[in-house]
């Protein structure tokens, strides 16, 4: 798995729109204080990464 930090990983399993909404919980997992719009940003695009590029995973590569 890619190194994520812990927020964006919390919110990525759990419905990824809370990890916008939910500020004093992301805060305690790590999100910096204050959060600029461009940190806003960062986390929403790797919340958008992790959700497709897990949508887009390849299954295990069949034997035989």
């Amino acid at each position: 798995m890619a190194p994520v930090p812990m927020d964006v990983l919390f919110f990525a399993v759990i419905p990824p729109v809370s990890g916008m909404v939910e500020v004093p919980l992301a805060r305690r997992l790590g999100r910096p204080v204050p959060a600029t719009p461009e940190q806003l940003t960062a986390t929403a695009e790797t919340l958008a990464a992790l959700v497709v590029n897990g949508l887009l995973a390849k299954g295990p590569v069949p034997r035989g």
